[in-house]
């Protein structure tokens, strides 16, 4: 609040005078209509002979007050203090200015919708329904953070940034909650990342599950570049070699809890992409090899878990075939599938397998239900890059014309319609979800709790684009 101690008389419509002295007299009460204008503090200024007229002075400030012009009304004046000089009557008193008013309004507006937000987000988390990992005596938020892009993936982003994604998911989820990485992340950039943004945000490791997906252990990186994938991980400092085998396993889990630093360690392990290393195979006789390989870190994996070194073991595959022929040889607690169960692509097989999983009380998360952004207007699909020109890639194309279409009809966004059908199997308890911005966190949580027609569901079966016999739509 400005105070200003000038005296101002007012002696007709829009007219302010700055007076020290009395050189004549005033009127004992304003001329109607009249103004005090700018942003200023007032002191008023009346006309009197003795005391008698200063309770009339007093009274028509607090009541009436001077107006500003475009002034919020009812808005009365502070009385400061009420004396005589020279004869007159001087009433001393504060009137903030419009823009204060109009600021405190609005701030006060906003600290309220403010606090309605952040009663709804306690809400929205309390209402959020955890999952339970029967076979781990577990309950965990039904989402899983994704950090790829915290290893650079396509794109660097400043740590800030990353950490700031990382507290939006704290804030908007129940805990505990997991977090899904990699060694091949960034060639252990996210680790580092997770493990630093967790310290920095004072977050208690009962908060939070890392899950390592382990096969790629971090080396110095001797060329212009990494390596291993070649463009896809932007501005990374080291490189990183695959290492799938009993030992390698072991030496990737105790690399990755080292970049996780301290008061943080992988819960949860995994061996990464085990369909790409069979699919690199050169031979029937490799291929074999190569699976035995695979067995020998879920071998490690299990003496980890024996020791209580985790809490279980899993994998994610983008082939789910892959994942079947695992689960007959190893007793796995949980597995995550990618690009593999969606609403462009949803076999009645892969059904049936979650079926066969469920029974055996495996926790079952899906991820990557987008085609690697294909579906929501990406040029890859399967990180694939399309062609419309070429007639396969050209059916991708008009599928996505067709869905936006129908979308659109019932007023429904593309990546709803996605998330919704990619989590409607009963037996699929948790999505995998990830971001660059730490503004859509709130609006990626909302997606998994939205209701959505069965008409629009309808409308995707009558034009051939969803499995008509689908049961859970």
């Amino acid at each position: 609040m400005i105070e200003d101690d000038r005296v101002f008389s007012q002696c007709g419509p829009n007219k302010r005078e700055s007076h020290t002295t009395y050189d004549s007299p005033l009127p004992a009460v304003p001329e109607p209509g009249c103004f005090l204008q700018g942003p200023y503090c007032f002191c008023g200024v009346f006309v009197g002979t003795n005391d008698e007229s200063r309770p009339e002075a007093k009274r028509w400030m607090q009541n009436t007050g001077p107006r500003f012009e475009g002034y919020l009304p009812n808005l009365a004046p502070a009385i400061i203090s009420v004396e005589t000089q020279s004869g007159h009557t001087v009433v001393r008193g504060t009137q903030k200015c419009q823009t204060f008013w109009i600021l405190r309004i609005t701030f006060r507006i906003l600290l309220f919708a403010g606090f309605l937000k952040f009663r709804c987000l306690q809400f929205a988390v309390h209402a959020m329904k955890k999952c339970t990992i029967e076979r781990l005596n577990l309950d965990v938020a039904p989402i899983v953070v994704g950090t790829g892009a915290f290893g650079n993936l396509y794109q660097a982003h400043p740590y800030h940034v990353k950490m700031e994604v990382l507290k939006q998911w704290l804030q908007h989820l129940p805990k505990p909650f997991v977090i899904d990485t990699a060694g091949k992340y960034g060639a252990g950039l996210s680790l580092q990342v997770i493990g630093s943004a967790l310290r920095d945000l004072n977050v208690s490791p009962d908060d939070v599950i890392v899950s390592n997906k382990l096969a790629w252990k971090r080396v110095p990186l001797t060329a212009p570049e990494p390596t291993f994938e070649p463009g896809a991980w932007v501005g990374i400092e080291h490189d990183a070699v695959q290492q799938i085998s009993y030992q390698g396993i072991l030496d990737c889990w105790n690399q990755g809890n080292e970049i996780l630093g301290e008061g943080f360690d992988s819960k949860m392990g995994s061996v990464h992409d085990p369909d790409e290393y069979l699919a690199a195979a050169a031979s029937e006789e490799d291929r074999q090899k190569r699976f035995e390989d695979i067995l020998g870190a879920y071998k490690a994996l299990g003496e980890l878990k024996a020791k209580g070194e985790v809490l279980g073991i899993g994998v994610g595959s983008k082939d789910w075939k892959t994942i079947r022929e695992i689960c007959q040889h190893v007793d796995l607690d949980w597995v995550m599938f990618a690009n593999s169960f969606t609403i462009h692509c949803h076999p009645r097989e892969l059904l049936d397998f979650f079926q066969q999983l469920n029974q055996k009380n495996v926790w079952m998360i899906n991820s990557a239900v987008f085609h690697g952004g294909f579906l929501l207007g990406g040029g890859f699909y399967d990180y694939v890059e399309m062609n419309p020109a070429n007639p396969d890639d050209a059916e991708k194309f008009e599928w996505r014309e067709k869905l936006n279409a129908i979308c659109q009809r019932f007023s429904i966004k593309p990546i709803s319609a996605c998330t919704q059908f990619a989590f409607s199997p009963p037996e699929i308890t948790s999505f995998a979800m990830a971001t660059t911005s730490p503004a859509r966190v709130a609006s990626n949580v909302s997606m998994i709790q939205e209701q959505i027609p069965s008409e629009f569901w309808q409308a995707l079966k009558s034009e051939g684009m969803i499995d008509a016999g689908y049961p859970y739509v």
